[in-house]
């Protein structure tokens, strides 16, 4: 997948570049790259990457995605890169099934309990933002574009559930007139034979 946008996000002393895209469907979503935060915590990816291939979800989820990483301090390396990323919705069903008591070095348990404590907010707040003047007049929207897109895909799902609260609704009224029915049928019938 080809980023619409990138951003790199500091999140504690480390950094991370996080990337909106448009996924399956048309809806544009913040990517996470599991590698690259792998390597900042200083967790093993190869292990990581096998945890999540054997999860019947995240290995559903998991999208290599284009980054464009800069060249190293010595000028090595660098450009565009596909990285193994999650979705940020599913990045965090992955970061905390991260048992940090099972940690054993220090300053990894620390590094990964600061993601579990910091990632969310600091990642959707890099994206998710009411746009701005300013902003808008820069033509920076596809973080907006991806509120939109939520807001609508949250409205239609309001929608159905409003539809079917009121099927639910004309069939509990049917149903309460049957039973209305039935307790005058009963009534009758027990002064017919009483």
């Amino acid at each position: 997948m080809e980023p619409i946008e990138q951003r790199d996000v500091e999140i504690g002393n480390t950094s991370v570049t996080a990337v909106l895209a448009q996924a399956e469907g048309g809806a544009a979503r913040v990517y996470v790259p599991l590698g690259q935060v792998c390597e900042a915590i200083g967790l093993h990816w190869p292990t990581q990457r096998r945890a999540i291939e054997n999860d019947p979800i995240l290995s559903q989820a998991i999208k290599g995605v284009t980054i464009a990483y800069p060249p190293s301090a010595d000028g090595r390396g660098g450009g565009p890169q596909t990285a193994q990323c999650l979705p940020l919705e599913m990045f965090h069903g992955w970061i905390f099934r991260i048992n940090a008591n099972r940690v054993k070095r220090d300053d990894v348990r620390e590094g990964l309990i600061m993601f579990q404590r910091e990632a969310y907010d600091v990642l959707f707040s890099a994206f998710y933002r009411a746009p701005t003047s300013t902003a808008l007049d820069r033509g920076e929207t596809a973080a907006m574009f991806a509120t939109v897109a939520d807001v609508r895909a949250f409205g239609l799902a309001l929608a159905r559930l409003a539809e079917e609260q009121t099927e639910l609704g004309v069939g509990v009224r049917a149903a309460h007139d049957r039973l209305d029915d039935a307790a005058r049928y009963v009534a009758g019938a027990s002064r017919d034979f009483g």
